[in-house]
Parts: C-alpha cells; structure tokens; sequence
C-alpha cells in the first residue's frame, strides 16, 4: 500500500488534533453558511462541508486509524476553507480565542462550546440586532436550513426549541 506524504501526516496526528481540526472545520462552514458575507458559492462549499464533516467526526472516534476517515475530514476541511475563505469567520471563532489562551481549550473544542449559542442568537435577531443587510428573516431561514444539516431533518423548532431562548435570556 501507497499512501501519499498528506495522507501520511494524517495518519501521524494525534487522534485529538484531528478530532479538534474537525470540529474546528465544522464550526469554520457553519459560520461561513450564515455570515454576512455569504454567497451562493460559500453556501454551496459550506454545505458540503457540513454533510462530510459531522459522520467524518463521528467515524474518527469509533476508527481513529482508518485512511479513509482522516481522508474524509480532510476534504471537509478543504470545503470549510473555502467556505471562510469567501465570508471569514464570525463571533464563534473570535471568541473562542479566549478561551483557549485562559483555559487552555483545545481551539476546535473551544468554538464548539460557543455555537449553540450564536445559533440561538442569529435564529432570534430582529431589526435592532440584526447586522445582515438581507434582513431577519433571511437570517432566520438560513438558521433553519442549517439546522437539519447538521443533526438531521426535522424543523429548527422541533429540533432545538429547548436551545432557542431569546437574546435576553443570556444578559
């Protein structure tokens, strides 16, 4: 078997980098999918990303040495790339800096912790807190649609209704 130099460094990394850079690729595409600055062509990378990603993740953990898993995370990771490439990063990833630095989070696990809530947040913004010129409800329908992308089908509110408290509930 021939396995080319990526696929080797692959291979090589700590199950818990690749778990992290996962995670950390993931929550790159979800932001890339509801960023003000998304477009057809980012939403279109972001939402390949997220169909690889989420099983990729999954698989690592029950196959931590398998070629095709570490390869899988790695495409999805290419497609988060280009994703953020086009919209950049929002809130999720600038905070979760800190929380690296000061508690020492891995940075994948980190950004993680953190979109739950910006996912409640976006899904409950109006015309005073909305920053995207398309306007709250196209904010919201993006929310909506991203939602069964990442956990499966069913509605943001049958889904997640526990999770979508308003902006207030956090101040």
């Amino acid at each position: 078997v021939s396995y080319d130099v990526f696929t080797c460094f692959a291979l090589l990394a700590p199950f818990q980098s690749s778990f992290f850079a996962g995670f950390d690729a993931l929550s790159q595409a979800i932001e890339g999918y509801w960023a003000v600055k998304s477009t057809d062509e980012s939403d279109r990378y972001a939402e390949i990303a997220i169909k690889i990603l989420p099983s990729a993740i999954n698989d690592l953990i029950n196959d931590p040495t398998s070629v095709s898993v570490r390869e899988r995370i790695a495409l999805g990771s290419l497609y988060a790339g280009a994703t953020i490439g086009i919209t950049r990063t929002t809130a999720p990833h600038a905070l979760s800096y800190a929380l690296t630095i000061q508690a020492n989070i891995p940075h994948g696990a980190a950004v993680a912790l953190l979109l739950p809530l910006f996912v409640t947040y976006n899904y409950n913004v109006n015309a005073e807190t909305c920053a995207d010129s398309r306007g709250c409800d196209a904010v919201k329908k993006k929310i909506e649609n991203l939602v069964p992308m990442i956990i499966g089908s069913g509605s943001v509110a049958q889904t997640a209704e526990p999770y979508l408290l308003p902006p207030t509930h956090f101040s």
